[in-house]
C-alpha cells in the first residue's frame, strides 16, 4: 500500500508540473504579445514576498537570481508601484489598469541585504510587514525549523534605513499571531503593539497592516473592522487574487510569490485567469502541529 502511494504521489507530481510548463508558455505567448493588457484592464496585482534565499529550500523563499527574474518580469510588464500608490488610486477612484505593487511580510534579514538593493538597482518600490517581536531578536520560527532553517531577521538599524531610504514599514502584528484564532482582546492588543512599536523605533506611525498567514480563516470579521477604524489604510490577505476598482481596501488580495510557480510567466497566466473571478480562499496551516 506504502508503494502505490508513493507511486500516486510521484505520477501527480510530473503531472502538476506538466501543467504549470504548459501555463508558462501560455504566459510567454500571452505577454509578449502584449494580450495580458486586456486581462488587467481595470485590475492590479499586489504580490507578497518573505524572503530570499541562496542556500536553502523554503516554499515561501526564492533566490536572488529568481528575485532578479521576478523584477525584470515586473518591470517588463506592470507599472509598479508603491502600496500606498495603488491605495491612493483605489481611493481617488482612479485607473488601476496594469499596477502592481510589491509586499514583504515578516522581516527577515535578507530583505535588507538582497531585497533592498536589488529594488534599488530597478528603481523599485516594496513595502515591509514586520512582526515588530522579531526584529533585532533570534526568534525561531517553526516554519524555518521545517525546513532545517535558522531563522534571521532585520534589525531596528537596518529597518530604520530601508525606511530612510523610501521604503514604507508596515504593521503584520507583533508576534505574527494568528488573529482568526486569538481572543479579540489579545488581537487588538497585537496590532497595535506592533503599531506603537514601530512607531516608537521609526519616529512615525505605521499606516499600513497585513494579518498574518493571510488566509481565510487567520482574521476575524470584528478585527478586520477594528483595523479599518484605527487609522490603518488596508488589511490584505495572501491567498491570491486580482484588485479591482471596487475591491475593499480592508479585504485586500495578494498574490504570494512561491515556490509552486516554475516561472513568473507562470504567474502571470494564472493570475490573467483571475479576471471576473475570485480565487479559492484557502486555509493557511498557522500551527506546527496542523497538516
Amino acid at each position: 500500500m506504502r508503494v502505490a502511494r508513493h507511486a500516486a504521489e510521484a505520477a501527480a507530481a510530473i503531472r502538476a508540473d506538466r501543467r504549470r510548463g504548459l501555463k508558462d508558455v501560455a504566459g510567454r505567448a500571452l505577454f509578449r504579445s502584449g494580450q495580458h493588457t486586456r486581462a488587467f484592464e481595470d485590475r492590479a496585482i499586489v504580490t507578497c514576498f518573505h524572503a530570499i534565499d541562496d542556500e536553502h529550500e523554503s516554499p515561501i523563499a526564492c533566490t536572488s537570481a529568481e528575485f532578479d527574474a521576478w523584477l525584470e518580469f515586473f518591470g517588463a510588464h506592470f507599472d509598479v508601484i508603491p502600496l500606498t500608490a495603488l491605495l491612493s488610486r483605489l481611493e481617488a477612484g482612479r485607473d488601476i489598469s496594469g499596477a502592481l505593487s510589491i509586499t514583504f511580510d515578516d522581516g527577515y534579514r535578507d530583505n535588507y541585504t538582497l531585497a533592498v538593493p536589488a529594488l534599488e538597482r530597478r528603481g523599485m518600490h516594496a513595502t515591509f510587514f514586520v512582526a515588530s517581536s522579531f526584529i533585532g531578536s533570534r526568534h525561531q520560527a517553526w516554519w524555518d525549523s521545517d525546513c532545517g532553517i535558522t531563522s534571521e531577521w532585520m534589525s531596528w538599524d537596518e529597518v530604520r534605513d530601508l525606511y530612510a531610504r523610501g521604503f514604507d514599514v508596515g504593521v503584520h502584528t507583533r508576534t505574527h499571531a494568528d488573529l482568526g484564532a486569538v481572543d479579540f482582546a489579545d488581537a487588538i492588543a497585537e496590532i497595535d503593539g506592533a503599531t506603537d512599536d514601530i512607531d516608537r523605533e521609526l519616529g512615525v506611525r505605521p499606516t499600513l497592516f497585513a494579518y498574518p498567514f493571510g488566509g481565510v480563516d487567520n482574521i476575524t470579521d470584528a478585527v478586520r473592522s477594528y483595523v479599518a477604524q484605527s487609522g490603518l489604510r488596508c488589511c490584505p490577505s495572501a491567498f491570491g487574487g486580482l484588485v479591482r476598482p471596487t475591491t475593499d481596501r480592508f479585504d485586500l488580495p495578494r498574490i504570494p510569490i512561491t515556490r509552486w510557480y516554475l516561472t513568473p510567466y507562470q504567474m502571470g497566466f494564472e493570475a490573467a485567469r483571475l479576471r471576473g473571478r475570485d480565487p479559492t480562499p484557502h486555509k493557511a496551516r498557522s500551527r506546527p502541529d496542523q497538516p
